[in-house]
């Protein structure tokens, strides 16, 4: 599977939760940077959104941003 596989995957597997690009990368197992560039793709399709939001992990006390399958 490719890293942009696995970035649909996770965020499929996990619908309608936020996850900013830190938590994706921990449970996809892809790179940081790589992430932010996935996550900015799936974007542009009607079934992802990506905003500045908390991510579901609460892994953070400030807005994100945040990707989550629809």
């Amino acid at each position: 599977m490719n890293n942009p596989e696995k970035v649909h995957s996770f965020l499929k597997k996990n619908p309608n939760k936020w996850f900013c690009d830190d938590c994706i990368q921990a449970g996809a197992a892809v790179d940081r940077h790589e992430v932010n560039t996935i996550a900015r793709t799936l974007a542009l399709f009607p079934e992802f959104a990506r905003t500045s939001t908390a991510c579901s992990q609460k892994c953070s006390n400030r807005d994100k941003e945040s990707t989550k399958a629809i």
